[in-house]
């Protein structure tokens, strides 16, 4: 491999500047996991520059084969020095969007807001934000000049670097240049794979923006015809939805460690007493899957399902907040586009993305404090959305000792480091969960008036317990398992009739919590009826875990 690259030192000194002066850039602009992700994809390029173009024909065609060397070299260099451009423009536009709106290209919110910006609004966006955007444009400019200055004036010299640095340096930039284009999560953050995909995206958002409305339209009236009754008087609902998260790591649920004791403690001095229900089932793995399964259902037997559930709310007279800290285009356009007012507090897509839940705490408290008779609120949290290490404040305690029961537990089963480390970062931030979820449920219980607080996952987490592995799991019944909890007051006449719940059912429990009627429901499937009868869900890994019981 070595004889294709070159040994000249005034190859190796601008390839060395280049890089030193990408790293500084990406360090600016991204936290340092994503900055050496984007680093390593500029790699390609710096190589080609080290690429030795200096065949070894016989001596009497060598003046023949001049022209070519030199038109190949001018290519070469060409391609690197746009590459390398491309690559800073990159930088530069996601550092300023990071830095300034904390969001990147790909999320909803600019994607929303380049569809429905014109050409005069994009300048006079430009104009009032004329400071920030030279603050990147500058370093941005200064590489790409600099990076043309030291490839124009890229000679052939006299003085020659070692073999084993050469080599050395050769087999890092391949190396981590293979590894970074092979692995789909660094690849995808290439610019020249990535933009034209953003492109088509944007055309995407203004296409999908007139099917909504006519879908949206469409839902309400469709809401309002099968709507047969509702409730009179006030009520207030707040519906909070997690991500990934394993009861089997809750203690309010049994767990050896204590990562909930706010909602424990909760369950033992609310009045009325707060629902535990202890065998929940999400019947899907996936987030949007799950979200289908909740807000569609089908309004006869036959009937195919239909997002049906917040038409109803809206048709009965509830005013409908949507509070987010997840970014996601598929939930916004099919879900949060029926509320009245929808807040998303997270910009930043991808499992990188650093969204505290506190976040919704203030936003939830502005809600409950508004004068609407009926309203439903609901705040989805990013829970524990894998990477789990993110989703705590890096300050946030541990109140159990390194050497416990769990860890001990897992070692004895086998478990990787890797998996012990992981289940750890998921312990604490399972006990930050427990302080949001109890701060919105306090929020929710000091509120004047009929309340409900309904909280469920959308989908649960393997967690090392049945595989040496974290992460989702749709072929174990970790991959499916939640926590479910409910509490309302007044007391209401009535109990949870099973500690079997489903998510596919979670529609007809919160319509009967309004107090909804409509055509066609079926009364047993509310866990609150009286009549409600359990069937297993139709999901094979549920069905094997439960005995295949129903």
């Amino acid at each position: 491999m070595f004889r294709f690259f070159t040994t000249d030192r005034n190859a190796y000194r601008t390839a060395a500047i280049i890089l030193l002066s990408t790293l500084f850039l990406t360090l600016a602009a991204f936290s340092w996991r994503r900055a050496l992700q984007i680093w390593a994809l500029e790699f390609p390029f710096v190589l080609l520059l080290l690429l030795r173009i200096s065949p070894k024909p016989a001596r009497v065609f060598i003046n023949d084969a001049r022209p070519f060397i030199n038109k190949a070299r001018v290519f070469i260099k060409a391609v690197a020095w746009i590459g390398l451009t491309v690559t800073f423009l990159d930088i530069g536009v996601r550092g300023y969007l990071l830095r300034t709106y904390e969001t990147d290209p790909g999320s909803s919110y600019l994607l929303e807001s380049v569809a429905n910006t014109t050409s005069s609004e994009g300048l006079e966006f430009l104009q009032n934000d004329w400071g920030g955007i030279l603050l990147w444009t500058v370093p941005v400019v200064f590489l790409i000049l600099l990076s043309l200055s030291l490839i124009s004036k890229l000679r052939e010299g006299d003085r020659q670097v070692s073999r084993w640095a050469a080599g050395t340096l050769v087999v890092f930039l391949v190396v981590v240049s293979a590894v970074a284009y092979s692995v789909r999560p660094w690849r995808r953050f290439s610019p020249f794979l990535y933009w034209p995909g953003w492109v088509e995206d944007v055309k995407e958002v203004k296409a999908n923006w007139a099917k909504t409305l006519a879908s949206r339209d469409a839902l309400l009236a469709r809401g309002k015809a099968l709507l047969t009754k509702a409730d009179a008087g006030p009520r207030t609902i707040v519906w909070v939805i997690g991500e990934s998260v394993n009861p089997k790591a809750w203690s309010l649920y049994g767990y050896e460690l204590d990562t909930t004791p706010e909602l424990r403690r909760l369950s033992k001095t609310l009045t009325p007493p707060m629902e535990v229900f202890e065998n929940a089932w999400s019947v899907s793995s996936s987030t949007v899957a799950s979200f289908e399964d909740m807000f569609t259902f089908a309004a006869t037997e036959k009937a195919p399902k239909e997002n049906l559930l917040l038409p109803l709310f809206r048709a009965a007279g509830y005013r409908i907040t949507w509070i987010s800290n997840q970014e996601d285009v598929a939930i916004r356009q099919q879900f949060a586009s029926l509320a009245d007012r929808s807040l998303f507090l997270n910009k930043l897509g991808g499992r990188s993305s650093v969204s505290l839940d506190e976040k919704v705490i203030e936003p939830l408290r502005e809600a409950l404090a508004e004068p609407a008779e009926k309203h439903l609120v609901i705040v989805h949290l990013i829970g524990a959305h894998p990477h789990y290490r993110l989703r705590a404040p890096e300050d946030y305690p541990e109140v159990w000792t390194p050497d416990n029961a769990v860890e001990q537990r897992l070692e004895e089963k086998g478990r990787s480091f890797l998996t012990i480390e992981t289940r750890e970062d998921y312990d604490r931030t399972m006990h930050y969960h427990d302080h949001i979820l109890a701060e919105t449920l306090k929020m929710t219980a000091a509120k004047s008036g009929p309340v409900t607080w309904f909280y469920l996952s959308d989908h649960g987490q393997e967690i090392g317990d049945l595989a040496d592995r974290t992460g989702h799991a749709a072929n174990l019944p970790s991959g499916y398992r939640i926590p479910a909890l409910l509490w309302e007051r007044p007391a209401a006449d009535r109990k949870a009739a099973s500690e079997n719940f489903r998510t596919d059912w979670t529609a007809p429990l919160l319509l009967d919590l309004a107090g909804i009627e409509w055509k066609g429901e079926d009364p047993t499937d509310s866990i609150l009826d009286p009549s409600y009868h359990w069937e297993t869900p139709d999901n094979a890994v549920i069905r094997k875990a439960l005995g295949d019981a129903s």
